[in-house]
């Protein structure tokens, strides 16, 4: 007889594999039909707000990797705090004043016939001609705006909830008000100021570059060793004597650059054949020397690097003197150890005045020559001078990491030009902010970090040579250059930047713009032109925050947090706290978060990752990694979250399986009266949502990934489920036992929904749909509230007891596995006959208490418990890590019973159920078991 169909096999209706872009595409259907932020944002508006700000997303062709880690991790906030009941805006930011924007838009200007034109020159010719200055601009404009619809098409796939028709675009005029505004503030309080600063330029992009437009990609560039002559000390050594500087990148001789080294190492001065004497690291000595094939050679003196303090050496091209500066990050095993191209930084620490390197077309200017030398002509005329007048000591082309321009991926040269500048240290800035950071409700960890971060900033220059910006308001006389005063040309850009903004601005004539009566007060003219820089897009990034928490008049309730997800552009995130308190005199933020870089090899773009691997596979690996380490996000680690992912997702088809049946009113039953196993889960899913409330609050999203592993696989599926499934499949439909586990399986569900919900949102209301009743409530799970910690479930004296219970069934699967130790040989646990030695009565009271599930929890077909009075054999197993009890196992007398599969002497006991237990038996009789 087949009795198939008298168990209660689990209908899997739940998808088992996800089938992502068409159930990803009908779940964002359903939020916006039903309007699901909107309503959130309805129910919620009058409690108090929770306001998270990250850095606007920078718009280009496609989402940057960094930009999708800091939306994902700040819709997770926004999703977990409004499920618990805060008023939690989202509008996206768009930082349209990228380089790739300007880069693209270019593209429109060099149509086919005039392809071979260099980019630099057409950008002349658009700075030079107001009509085409405008056309470039409207050009941009419509860029940004395509961009920004082509991208708020990829995010709404990360299911990211925000209020899709309303983007706050940096080019709005609103938006460049305020940046006005806080120019204007900034510079009458004495923050802003002009100075020279060293920066990275693209000839190609005829723009200076930020470090975060850079990437390193290898070029082959003619490194250098160039003798430099000495011409004070060490006269006993000669009268030609040199010190050996390595050059990487030849045009930078071209300035007034210091030779740095280590004062800590040991430096050999070399004799040659010719007379020479040189100058090198000792460690370097015999590799230098051998590899530019000379080898009469002789070491002459060894001294220590800070014995070279009072030398100044003879520039090789110019008529200069060159000074030594010491830096002991100096390598002097690289190289010669003595190095030429030398940080901005060090050297003005040093007080030495850097030359401009080069103009804005590649060519060395700052001295009579050598001049008009491209920087990157492969045959470098820099190194055929330095060997006519005998001083290139060798030259071999190198292939090394060097930067390039992200948006054109050309390689970029270094200037020194005027900027204008955030002073950080004017009125203090500096200490108030740090002194102000201490109230922050931050790790001290985080406080101490951003503290360190803000006292190591430079003063910033906050303005650079582009088209496509924010102009700054200033102007400068035509004739003779001299600046107009600011406060003048301030006050007069006022009323048209905030009717008409900066578009209508530059349409019109500086003349028409200023006073009448205003002249030059230096030359008297009345001709002027505007200041040629724009402001720093990273400057418009900064005071975003000004148009979140603009209008919030009472802010005594509200959580301002600011979240970092990049430690490439983690200055972002001191920038916009040193603002805010320049500008506001306060810091505004409640807390700041700060997350770990990317470390990825991944080129596909983050489409193609949603299409393949599925949205919440997406999310989960931003969350899976500890914030405060480097996050992973590489093809294996990818497919190993997504594995993970189907492992989660098929526990829950199999939970949802279990209750398919189940029906909330009629089939609940009350916890008093539930079944101890049962309890036992409803206690550990109490303990899980307590301790995952507490990851959630303090953003410790990887916690409560690893919260849920733990519970997922080791809780429930190891342990509760396996337990559970004989009773399950073979209790009666309607028994209490199995009204017990579905009891607790539907609480479980409904509540682990809740809490992944913010994490992966797409499985939740996948799953939301398909729980009994669950829809009946609330018809998102977004708007359903976020589970709260219940006391009451606890029963940590019923966790001791199962605690032990799973030691002793932990040691008795180890047994099992190890068939060395037992006489029969047993193919499956189902086979197994336990019989335990009790060595105390406290252990055979604590056993005997539980003793009709003990077959069920050791999943064996019988369990025999011997009190201690009784005599124990000599041969029995020791159980590993457990005390006080000794084990026999041996195969289980009796048949299969072909119902719930165990082995049991009384298989065939009953003649018209033959091939059953008596449990089964009894069962389908309507027995005990049935109710």
């Amino acid at each position: 007889m087949n009795y198939i169909k008298t168990l209660n096999l689990p209908k899997l209706r739940f998808p088992k594999k996800a089938n992502t872009s068409k159930t990803e595409s009908k779940i964002l259907n359903f939020w916006h039909n039903i309007n699901t932020y909107e309503k959130i944002q309805e129910r919620n508006k009058n409690k108090s707000k929770f306001i998270i700000h990250t850095p606007p997303a920078k718009v280009s062709d496609n989402l940057n990797i960094n930009d999708v880690l800091s939306m994902i991790l700040k819709d997770i906030t926004i999703k977990h705090k409004s499920m618990c009941g805060f008023n939690v805006p989202n509008i996206n930011i768009w930082n349209c004043y990228t380089s790739a924007i300007e880069y693209e838009t270019l593209k429109y200007f060099i149509d086919d016939k005039s392809s071979e034109k260099k980019p630099q020159i057409l950008l002349k010719g658009i700075r030079d001609s107001k009509a085409m200055q405008a056309n470039f601009r409207e050009q941009c404009q419509k860029t940004c705006e395509n961009f920004v619809l082509l991208q708020n098409e990829k995010i709404q796939k990360l299911g990211i909830f925000t209020n899709w028709n309303k983007n706050i675009i940096t080019s709005e005029i609103e938006y460049e008000a305020e940046i006005f505004k806080c120019f204007e503030n900034l510079y009458n309080s004495g923050y802003l100021n002009r100075d020279i600063k060293q920066k990275y330029w693209c000839i190609n992009c005829q723009s200076d570059v930020e470090k975060s437009e850079i990437e390193y990609i290898g070029h082959n560039i003619l490194s250098l060793n160039v003798e430099f002559p000495i011409m004070n000390g060490f006269e006993e050594l000669g009268d030609n004597v040199s010190i050996l500087v390595w050059i990487g990148t030849p045009w930078t001789i071209s300035a007034n650059k210091p030779i740095a080294i280590n004062p800590d190492c040991e430096y050999s001065a070399v004799e040659t054949e010719n007379g020479k004497v040189t100058i090198m690291a000792s460690d370097v000595v015999d590799s230098v020397m051998q590899n530019y094939k000379k080898s009469n050679y002789k070491i002459i003196k060894k001294i220590k690097g800070k014995e070279l303090s009072e030398i100044i050496c003879f520039h090789p091209l110019f008529d200069k003197g060159t000074t030594i500066i010491f830096d002991k990050r100096i390598s002097s095993k690289k190289g010669t150890g003595c190095v030429y191209n030398i940080s901005a930084n060090l050297t003005q620490n040093n007080n030495i005045d850097i030359a401009s390197l080069v103009n804005s077309n590649e060519i060395q200017n700052e001295y009579d020559e050598p001049n008009e030398i491209n920087v990157f002509d492969p045959i470098n005329p820099i190194s055929m001078e330095l060997e006519r007048r005998g001083y290139l000591f060798s030259s071999n082309p190198i292939e090394q990491q060097y930067p390039h321009c992200l948006a054109c991926k050309q390689p970029l040269i270094v200037r020194n030009n005027e900027h204008w500048v955030f002073n950080f240290n004017s009125n203090h800035l500096k200490q108030r902010t740090i002194k102000a950071l201490n109230n922050l409700k931050s790790k001290k960890s985080i406080i101490n970090r951003i503290s360190n971060g803000i006292n190591n900033l430079e003063d910033w220059g906050i303005s650079r040579r582009k088209l496509w910006g924010i102009p700054i308001p200033v102007f400068y006389c035509r004739k003779c250059n001299h600046q107009v005063e600011v406060d003048e040309g301030l006050k007069s850009c006022r009323y048209i930047i905030e009717k008409e903004g900066f578009a209508k601005l530059l349409a019109t004539d500086p003349n028409d713009i200023l006073p009448y009566d205003l002249v030059c007060n230096k030359c008297e003219a009345r001709d002027f032109q505007w200041e040629i820089d724009i402001l720093n897009e990273d400057f418009i990034s900064a005071l975003s925050y000004r148009q979140i928490f603009q209008n919030q008049k009472d802010t005594s309730e509200n959580t301002y947090i600011l979240l970092e997800s990049d430690k490439k552009n983690e200055k972002w995130s001191y920038l916009s706290i040193l603002s805010a308190m320049a500008l506001e005199n306060s810091n505004i933020f409640n807390s700041v978060i700060i997350n770990g870089p990317i470390k990825t090899d991944y080129k596909e773009p983050i489409q193609d990752l949603i299409n393949k691997f599925g949205a919440d596979a997406i999310r989960l690996c931003t969350i899976s990694s500890d914030r405060n380490k480097r996050l992973k996000f590489d093809k294996d680690y990818i497919e190993s979250i997504s594995n993970i992912y189907k492992r989660f997702r098929n526990t829950f088809r199999y939970l949802l399986a279990i209750i398919d049946d189940f029906d909330l009113k009629d089939d609940k039953i009350e916890y008093d009266y539930l079944k101890e196993i049962d309890k036992w889960l409803l206690h550990k899913l109490t303990k899980f949502t307590k301790e995952a409330n507490l990851a959630y609050n303090n953003y410790q999203y990887n916690r409560v990934y690893h919260l849920l592993c733990r519970f997922l696989f080791s809780d429930i599926s190891k342990t509760y489920i396996s337990i559970i499934r004989r009773k399950l499949y073979t209790f009666s439909k309607w028994s209490s036992v199995r009204r017990s586990i579905q009891t607790a399986i539907y609480e479980t569900l409904i509540t682990l929904t809740k809490i992944i919900a913010p994490i992966t949102p797409f499985l939740a209301e996948e799953l939301w749909e398909h729980i009994p009743n669950a829809k009946e409530a609330y018809p998102s799970v977004f708007m359903a509230d976020f589970p709260k910690f219940n006391e009451e479930l606890l029963n940590d004296e019923l966790e001791k007891k199962w605690n032990y219970l799973l030691m002793i069934r932990s040691a008795i699967f180890k047994a099992l596995e190890n068939s060395s130790e037992i006489e029969d040989n047993i193919p499956n646990h189902f086979q197994a006959s336990v019989t335990l030695y009790a060595h105390t009565y406290d252990i055979h009271s604590r056993l005997n208490d539980c003793a009709d599930i003990l077959d069920e929890v050791f999943l064996v077909s019988r369990i025999r418990l011997i009190p201690p009075d009784e005599p124990i054999p000599d041969d029995l197993l020791v159980l590993d890590g457990i005390d006080g009890i000794s084990a026999e196992i041996r195969l289980a007398n009796g048949d299969k019973c072909e119902r719930c599969y165990i082995y049991s002497d009384t298989v065939g006991t009953n003649e018209l159920y033959p091939t059953l237990c008596h449990k089964c038996v009894s069962i389908l009789e309507g027995g005990a078991e049935y109710v």
